[in-house]
């Protein structure tokens, strides 16, 4: 092993230990329903940094095809999750938004499965040998992209556009600490849905030469 898999491994590691902090707050406050949607949304994340590390160690093209297709399960459960959490940690956002971020991500889940190779990939035709920070053994996909990606783009950004939302309603109140919280939680949100979506759409079409990294955002 070398620092990158040590690296990968300690950030599922704080993973599994922010989804034990929340379980734990969530058996001593059972009404805190947003703990225990945190805790589920921490062990997702450790799951898909699993993937993601064996991903960026695969020659395999059919081997990454398949990890990405799986991987999408634990990314819905994060992104079905992530807009509900900020609903009832603030109680604020419109849920005809949220439900229609989770319902289209649903959506592409199912679609996932019923085309190409994954949500990403129509066919994945190679695996490229990369020079990342001089790791060896390191590979980028090649392949040609699956369209339907599109439709979970559209999910993201109806995500941001809720997070942008419970934003406003936080900071209309004017409670100096609800709006510290608010900046602190929905900046980590948004943060996360610009950075990782991203990386995965360049990647797909071979713009970025990396594998997928969505630990690393969350």
């Amino acid at each position: 092993m070398n620092w990158f898999d040590y690296a990968w491994a300690m950030m599922g590691a704080t993973c599994l230990v922010l989804a034990l902090i929340h379980a734990f707050i969530w058996l001593h406050r059972r009404n805190e329903l947003a703990h225990a949607m945190l805790a589920i949304a921490s062990l997702a994340v450790a799951a898909l940094s699993i993937m993601e590390l064996q991903g960026l160690r695969t020659a395999s093209p059919e081997r990454f095809a398949t990890l990405v297709r799986w991987g999408h399960v634990p990314l819905a459960v994060v992104m079905c999750l992530l807009p509900w959490i900020l609903h009832i940690r603030f109680r604020a956002g419109r849920r005809w938004i949220a439900w229609t971020s989770v319902t289209i991500r649903l959506m592409c889940l199912g679609l996932n499965f019923l085309t190409g190779v994954n949500l990403n990939f129509a066919e994945v035709t190679a695996m490229r040998s990369i020079d990342l920070l001089g790791l060896d053994h390191v590979y980028a996909p090649v392949g040609l992209p699956n369209y339907w990606m599109i439709l979970a783009q559209v999910s993201n950004l109806m995500l941001v556009v809720f997070v942008v939302d419970v934003g406003r309603e936080v900071w209309r109140r004017g409670d100096p600490d609800e709006r510290r919280r608010a900046l602190w939680l929905c900046g980590g949100i948004a943060a996360f849905m610009m950075i990782a979506p991203s990386v995965a759409v360049l990647t797909t079409f071979g713009a970025l030469k990396i594998p997928f990294l969505v630990t690393a955002a969350y």
